[in-house]
């Protein structure tokens, strides 16, 4: 199978499984290529490809969230440190 789709095999991790499971995947794919009902259902339902700029846009947001979350939790441990130095020195100094 490796040979006939070598870009699916990569793109789906195909070559981690075993023999008995891809035998298995050959077999649902014979069956379903036989049901042209079931088979436009499953294009219909498939998701387009991805945008490639959306897709960097996103790694790209999540990067920032993340950066955000770091920030936020220095100025939350700000907070606390500078409410504990008032609680012990309260007169302000």
């Amino acid at each position: 199978m490796n040979p006939a789709a070598p870009e699916d095999f990569q793109h789906f991790s195909l070559s981690s499984l075993p023999h008995r499971q891809l035998a298995a995947l050959a077999d649902a794919g014979e069956m379903l290529s036989h049901q042209p009902d079931n088979l436009a259902q499953l294009e219909l339902h498939m998701p387009d490809e991805p945008d490639v700029q959306q897709e960097e846009n996103l790694i790209n947001l999540c990067a920032d969230i993340a950066t955000l979350r770091k920030q936020w939790q220095r100025v939350i441990r700000a907070q606390q440190v500078t409410t504990q130095y008032q609680q012990h020195y309260p007169e302000g100094n």
